[in-house]
């Protein structure tokens, strides 16, 4: 077979196909009905064209922590943006990469009025119903739209957001040791590490709504969906082998699940690796769902699995160092090199009347 040789310099660099720009820039035209945008997780090279991007716009963002930017939007940030996104539809929704892991993605299947755009890596809508997609690499696409129009925030989002923002703050003092309250508090200790993991739902949610955004937290990763709560730990583990200061955050059950995954930690090298297990003696997450307050007790029971385990002893099998917290003025994490197991148990009276307040 004959071969060609073609001298290298002869070789230009690969080049990436430029992106179809135009869809987005005819979805930014007429905004008169209100456009939010809605971050999912982002690479770390398209955040600062993103970032630049959502600043020009100055549109309301729902920032996933995932994006790297949910701590330095400041004032275009919706706080709780799937309540007061429910509470007054947008006429078009932009969504900036991965899928989002909020509740209004979803319920934007039963809103087939409202105009959605996704731009991603993958050119997939993440949705069932009717959509466009422009698939590329996010920060190519707004680069190559050029300077974003002045859209602002036409249906007034971000006046409400300043007053949930302030219930919000009002709450986590009012129960300090509150599931939410610990989260926050958490959250100001997980600045100081290098990376977060969020395993599954509830953490995810929480997070997004109670964490802390004076410092930027960036590298997180989370893993929720239709693979349920089965190998969190063992993901958290396998994604940050060798990483020192990484910090993950799981559900009780979660960690149940997944309880023979420190048998990974004698192939990792990484130093001061927090394992926080929120302890709420089950999968809380169904209590705020609906439907759930039809259920009878021992229906409830059943569905939450709820459970009187400990992790100090796991801990101990596994020869980790561990930490109870019960209370906001309990934090004391030392930093150390050993692995250590950090288990929350927030109070549920604290907690119940917290969210009962915050949805009323």
């Amino acid at each position: 077979m004959p071969v060609i040789s073609v001298p290298s310099e002869q070789v230009g660099g690969a080049r990436s196909p430029r992106p179809p720009v135009t869809a987005l820039v005819s979805f930014l035209e007429h905004t008169f009905r209100g456009l939010v945008v809605l971050v999912g997780g982002l690479e770390e090279d398209e955040r600062e064209e993103v970032y630049h991007f959502l600043k020009a716009l100055g549109a309301p963002v729902v920032a996933d922590a995932t994006s790297g930017l949910r701590e330095h939007l400041g004032s275009i940030a919706l706080t709780d943006g799937d309540g007061i996104l429910h509470s007054a539809l947008p006429g078009k929704v932009l969504r900036l990469g991965d899928v989002p892991v909020g509740r209004f993605w979803r319920d934007l299947e039963t809103h087939p009025a409202i105009e959605v755009l996704s731009v991603t890596r993958t050119g997939l809508s993440g949705l069932a119903r009717d959509s466009e997609v422009i698939a590329g690499r996010v920060h190519d696409v707004l680069r190559g739209m050029g300077k974003p129009p002045a859209v602002g925030d036409v249906l007034d989002l971000l006046c409400r957001s300043n007053k949930r923002r302030g219930v919000l703050e009002e709450l986590l003092e009012r129960y300090p040791d509150s599931e939410p309250g610990l989260m926050r508090v958490l959250s100001s200790h997980v600045a100081t590490g290098n990376s977060l993991f969020l395993g599954n739902s509830l953490p995810i949610r929480e997070w997004n709504l109670c964490a802390q955004t004076v410092v930027p937290v960036e590298d997180v990763l989370a893993n929720r969906g239709a693979n349920g709560i089965d190998g969190q730990l063992s993901t958290w583990l396998g994604t940050t082998v060798g990483h020192n200061k990484a910090w993950g955050i799981f559900g009780d059950l979660t960690a149940l699940y997944d309880l023979t995954a420190p048998a990974f930690l004698e192939q990792d090298d990484g130093k001061e690796r927090v394992l926080v297990v929120i302890n709420n003696r089950g999968g809380r997450i169904f209590d705020r769902l609906p439907d759930f307050k039809e259920l009878s007790c021992d229906e409830h029971k059943h569905v939450i699995n709820r459970h009187d385990q400990k992790f100090e002893s796991w801990a101990a099998m596994w020869d980790l160092d561990y930490q109870l917290v019960t209370r906001r003025d309990h934090f004391d994490v030392k930093s150390q090199d050993r692995p250590i197991v950090l288990e929350l148990q927030p109070d549920e009276q604290q907690t119940v009347e917290f969210w009962e307040v915050w949805d009323s």
